[in-house]
C-alpha cells in the first residue's frame, strides 16, 4: 500500500506589502504574498518524503517586475538545552527565473512551489522545517515571513473527503458559505477548517446541448466539464487539499441505472472507446496538471455495477475490464504517484461485490483502489459494509474507500425543502417502510448526521482492512437563493441558466429515456452541512474527529432500533447475510405467519444455515430478539440467537411439526460501544421449515450510559505536544524526548527542564468538551527527587476547577507517579478542560509527563 503522511495542514503567512513612489513594482494595502504548506507525502517504503510548499501573489499590478523567486529551506532541531542544534540544513531552491528561465514550471496563475525532498524520514521525525520566499524586484528583495512545518513520521493518512462539484455554479447563481462565526468564506476553506482533506470533482466529458446557433447550454447537475475541475481543484489545494478526479465517461450522470456513451462517442466500437477512454483521460489530466493541480487519485468511471460506457450487464465484463485498463493507463502516464479507483454501488449485495472483484482480477485491471458508495438508506448496516471490503482488500491486496455517502440531517420537509423540488430521501419512517435494506440507526437531525460521518470512518479506519477513507457526497450543494418552496419552480431559472439544478430541460435532448423536458430544483438539501443561509451546522465537525484514536460517542442523534426486512415482504433477503451450505433458502408464500411471505430453508441432504442481521450502534438498553418458527419436527442444532462483540447467547427454537407455528425470544442488553447481531441457526439433514415475523423490541432502558469511552486524548502518549496548551510562569522549553532509561516509555514522553538557576511552573491543558457523563483525568509523571512541591490534575467545567490530591514530594529519577482528579459531572454543552499543573522551585529541575487519560462513564 502507499504511505502518506497522516494529517495536511495549511499554514499561512502573509506579508502585506506597502512601497510608495514605486513605478514599476505596484503593490498596494491589498497586495499578498501567500507562503503555505500543501502536504507531506512518503513513498512505500517511508524512507523517502517530499514536502510541497506553495506561494501565491496576488494583487499585485505588474509582476513582470520579479525577476526571480526562490524558496529559502532551513532544518534545525531543538536538543536538551532549548537552542538550536548546530548541525541544521540550509538550502535554496530557484523556481522562477525570468532570466536564466523557468526552473520548476511553476508559474502558473501567479502560483509557485517547491519541493523539499528529505531522505531517512523517520529519523527526522520532529524536526523543524521552516520555509520562506524571496523575490527579487526591481526595487530590492522581499522576504516573506517563515512558516514552520513538524516533520512527521511515515504513518497512514485517512481521507475525509467531500464532493463539492456543484459549488461553483451554486456560487453563480448568488450562493454564499460562511464560516462559524458567521463571515462569509470560501467554501475550501470552512471544509478544510473543519477536517476536509480531499475534495472529489466529477468530470463529464461534455454537459452541453449545442443549438442550431452554436450556442451552448448545460445540462445542469453543476456544469461539471474539466473547467470546473480545474477550478475546484485549484481553490482546494490552496487550503491543502488534494483532489479526486472522478471520471463518468459521460456528458451526465453515470450510475448503476444509466451509463451513456458520450455523444462524440457513439457508434464506436469497443477498440474505439478504449481508445478515446485514453485519450480523454490523458488530455484532461494533463491539463490538470499543466494549471499545477495535486491530484492524489482518480477514478475510472463512477457506480459501475457491470456497466460503462453503454455496456450493460455482467455478458461486457470483458469489454468493461478493457475500459478501465484504458483509463489507468492514462493516469499512470499523467499522475503516476495518483492512486487508480474502481467504484462501484449497493454493496448489500455481498455476492455481486464478491464478482466485481473477481472479474476485474480475472482481467487483470490495474487499480489500487476498490471504491464503493455508501447510503445507509439503501446499502444495508456497517458491520456488513465492513466484512465485504475486507475481504476483498485481504484477497486482492487492494486499499478500500467509501467513494460516496450522505445522510439526512431534518424531517422538516417531507417531500420537498426550501425549493420545493422533491428531495432523494425523504422522512426516516418513509425510507425503512420503501427500502428494506436500510440500516438507519440514527434520526433524520443534524447529531444524526454526524454521528453517521464518524461511525462510518471508524468503521473504515479501524474494523476494515486496508481502509483508506470516506468520502461524503456533494455535502455542499444547497438552494439558491431566489428559490423558494412557496413559489413553484422558482428553482427554474437558476437550473436553466445557472445549471444549478439536478438536471434541466437541455439534458433531454442527451438522455430523453432518463429526463424530461423540463428544469429540476436540489434534491439533496436535506443531507447538505449547510443550511439555506450557507451557514455549516454542527455536523460538518464530524470530520475534526481523529478515528486513529477513540472515538467519543453521544446519545444525541440516535433512533430506536430496527429489523430490516422483518418479515421478507420484499421477496428478497435484503438486510439480512446468509451463511448457508444448502441453496433454496428464499422468502416463498407458501406458508408465512405474518404478511404475504415468509422464508423457507431446508434440503433432503445434510445442510447448515446461518442468518443473521448486524444491528450495532443501538443505544443502551435491553433488547429483545424474537423469531416465529415452524417445519418438520426438530428438537436439537436450531437456535436463535445475538452475538455481542463475538459473544453468542442462544435460545433453543425446536420445531414442533408442520404448519405449527412457535415463537422463540432471545433478551440481552447492549450498548453504543457494541457490535449486535442478531440471527437464526440450523443444522440438519432431511428437514424443512419457515421462519418469518423477525422482531427487535426494547424492553428496558434502566441504569447505564451509552457514552462510555477511555482516552479520548489526543496526544496522550506524547508522540507531539501539538494538541496541547501549555502556560508557563516560568519560562522553560517543552521538548519531546525518547529516553531509554524510562521505564514505562513504549513512545515518546514530554520534557520540561528548567535549565540553569531556574524552577519549573507551568500547566498543561486541553479542551476535551463535546461529552455526557462522568469524568475522570489522570497523567503519569517522572521526575527527580524533590520537596515542595505543588502537583496536581485538574478538571475545568465552565470556569469550575476541580483539583486532585495535591502531589507535594517527587520520588527521582525513572519513579512514575499517577496524578488524577475523578469524579466530574459534565455535559456536552459545558466548556470542559483537562490539564496538569506542576510547580518545582529548585533550580534545574525537570519532569517527564506522558500517558494521559480521560474516562467518561
Amino acid at each position: 500500500m502507499r504511505k502518506l503522511i497522516s494529517f495536511t495542514f495549511v499554514f499561512f503567512a502573509s506579508l502585506f506589502l506597502f512601497v510608495l513612489g514605486v513605478s514599476n513594482f505596484k503593490v498596494n494595502a491589498d497586495s499578498q504574498i501567500n507562503t503555505y504548506l500543501e502536504q507531506q507525502e512518503n513513498d512505500s517504503t517511508g524512507n523517502e518524503t517530499k514536502i510541497r510548499f506553495i506561494c501565491t501573489i496576488e494583487n499585485v499590478s505588474d509582476l513582470n517586475s520579479i525577476s526571480k523567486i526562490t524558496f529559502n529551506f532551513y532544518l534545525y532541531n531543538y536538543i536538551s538545552t532549548g537552542s538550536y542544534s548546530e548541525n541544521g540544513t540550509y538550502t535554496t531552491t530557484t523556481v522562477y527565473d525570468s532570466v536564466e528561465g523557468t526552473n520548476g514550471k511553476n508559474k502558473i496563475d501567479n502560483t509557485y512551489y517547491a519541493v523539499f525532498t528529505l531522505t531517512g524520514v523517520d529519523k527526522f521525525k520532529d524536526y523543524t522545517l521552516s520555509t520562506s520566499v524571496t523575490l527579487d524586484t526591481n526595487v530590492g528583495d522581499i522576504t516573506t515571513n517563515e512558516v514552520t512545518h513538524t516533520i512527521q513520521d511515515s504513518g497512514d493518512t485517512f481521507f475525509k473527503g467531500m464532493d463539492s462539484s456543484a459549488v461553483p455554479a451554486l456560487e453563480a447563481a448568488g450562493v454564499t458559505y460562511k464560516n462559524d462565526n458567521g463571515d462569509v468564506e470560501d467554501v475550501f476553506k470552512v471544509l478544510a477548517d473543519h477536517g476536509v482533506n480531499y475534495i472529489r470533482v466529477r468530470v463529464w466529458n461534455d454537459p452541453y446541448y449545442t443549438d442550431s446557433n452554436n450556442v451552448k447550454y448545460s445540462y445542469g447537475g453543476g456544469n461539471c466539464d474539466l473547467a470546473n475541475a480545474i477550478a475546484i481543484g485549484k481553490r482546494a489545494n490552496k487550503y491543502g487539499m488534494k483532489l479526486l478526479v472522478d471520471f463518468h465517461y459521460s456528458d451526465f450522470w453515470a450510475d448503476p441505472e444509466k451509463q451513456k456513451l458520450p455523444k462524440a462517442w457513439e457508434g464506436y466500437s469497443d477498440s474505439q472507446i478504449v481508445t478515446a477512454i485514453y485519450d480523454f483521460t490523458y488530455a484532461s489530466l494533463t491539463e490538470m496538471k499543466d494549471a499545477g493541480i495535486d491530484v492524489g487519485m482518480v477514478q475510472v468511471g463512477n457506480e459501475t455495477n457491470d456497466a460503462l460506457c453503454g455496456h450493460m450487464g455482467d455478458s461486457n465484463m470483458s469489454a468493461i475490464c478493457s475500459f478501465f485498463n484504458s483509463g489507468s493507463s492514462a493516469v499512470r502516464a499523467v499522475y503516476p504517484s495518483a492512486l487508480v479507483a474502481v467504484h462501484f454501488a449497493n454493496p448489500s449485495n455481498y455476492s455481486d461485490y464478491q464478482w466485481y472483484a473477481s472479474e476485474l482480477n480475472k482481467y487483470s485491471v490495474d487499480y489500487d483502489v476498490f471504491g464503493t458508495s455508501y447510503y445507509p438508506y439503501w446499502h444495508g448496516s456497517l458491520n456488513n459494509l465492513s466484512k465485504l471490503l475486507s475481504e476483498i482488500a485481504d484477497t486482492y491486496n487492494k486499499d478500500v474507500c467509501v467513494l460516496e455517502t450522505a445522510y439526512a440531517n431534518t424531517e422538516e420537509y417531507t417531500d420537498s425543502r426550501s425549493d420545493g423540488y422533491n428531495n432523494t430521501v425523504f422522512t426516516r419512517e418513509q425510507e425503512l417502510a420503501d427500502n428494506t435494506n436500510s440500516s438507519l440507526p440514527y434520526e433524520f437531525t443534524v447529531d444524526g448526521q454526524k454521528n453517521a460521518v464518524i461511525n462510518l470512518m471508524d468503521t473504515i479506519k479501524n474494523k476494515t482492512t486496508n481502509g483508506l477513507g470516506v468520502f461524503y457526497w456533494e455535502g455542499t450543494w444547497i438552494k439558491t437563493p431566489s428559490s423558494s418552496a412557496s413559489i413553484t419552480n422558482s428553482y427554474s431559472n437558476d437550473s436553466e441558466v445557472y445549471g444549478t439544478g439536478w438536471g434541466n430541460k437541455y439534458a433531454y435532448y442527451y438522455d430523453s429515456a432518463n429526463y424530461k423536458l423540463e428544469n429540476g430544483g436540489c434534491a439533496i438539501e436535506n443531507e447538505a452541512f449547510f443550511d439555506e443561509n450557507g451557514n455549516p451546522f454542527d455536523s460538518l465537525n464530524a470530520f475534526k474527529v481523529d478515528v486513529s484514536s477513540a472515538i467519543t460517542r453521544s446519545t444525541d442523534g440516535y433512533a430506536s432500533a430496527t429489523l430490516c426486512n422483518s418479515s421478507f415482504e420484499d421477496e428478497s433477503l435484503d438486510g439480512w447475510v446468509l451463511r448457508s451450505s444448502v441453496d433454496g433458502t428464499w422468502p416463498k408464500k407458501d406458508y408465512k405467519n405474518d404478511g404475504s411471505y415468509g422464508l423457507s430453508f431446508g434440503s433432503s441432504s445434510s445442510y447448515t444455515l446461518d442468518l443473521y442481521q448486524d444491528i450495532s450502534y443501538i443505544t443502551y438498553g435491553t433488547y429483545s430478539f424474537s423469531l416465529d418458527v415452524m417445519g418438520n419436527i426438530l428438537s436439537s442444532n436450531i437456535y436463535i440467537y445475538v452475538s455481542i462483540n463475538g459473544v453468542k447467547t442462544t435460545v433453543s427454537a425446536p420445531l414442533a411439526g408442520w404448519d405449527s407455528w412457535k415463537t422463540y425470544t432471545v433478551t440481552f442488553s447492549a450498548t453504543l460501544e457494541d457490535t449486535v447481531e442478531v440471527g437464526f441457526y440450523v443444522s440438519a439433514s432431511g428437514i424443512w421449515g419457515y421462519i418469518d415475523n423477525a422482531k427487535l423490541e426494547r424492553v428496558d432502558s434502566s441504569s447505564g450510559t451509552d457514552v462510555s469511552f477511555v482516552n479520548d486524548i489526543e496526544d496522550s502518549t506524547f508522540d507531539s505536544y501539538s494538541s496541547w496548551t501549555i502556560t508557563q510562569n516560568v519560562a522553560v522549553t517543552p521538548s519531546i524526548k525518547t529516553d531509554s532509561n524510562a521505564t514505562n516509555n513504549t513512545t515518546p514522553l514530554l520534557n520540561m527542564w528548567g535549565g540553569n538557576d531556574i524552577g519549573l511552573d507551568f500547566s498543561i491543558s486541553q479542551d476535551v468538551s463535546g461529552n455526557n457523563g462522568t469524568a475522570s483525568f489522570s497523567i503519569e509523571i517522572s521526575s527527580g527527587s524533590y520537596s515542595g512541591c505543588e502537583i496536581y490534575a485538574y478538571i475545568s467545567v465552565n470556569g469550575n476547577v476541580t483539583k486532585g490530591q495535591t502531589v507535594t514530594a517527587t520520588n527521582g529519577w525513572d519513579v512514575w507517579q499517577t496524578i488524577s482528579v475523578s469524579n466530574v459531572s459534565v455535559k456536552d454543552t459545558d466548556t470542559v478542560i483537562v490539564g496538569l499543573y506542576v510547580k518545582i522551585s529548585d533550580n534545574n529541575s525537570w519532569i517527564y509527563i506522558d500517558n494521559a487519560t480521560l474516562s467518561i462513564s
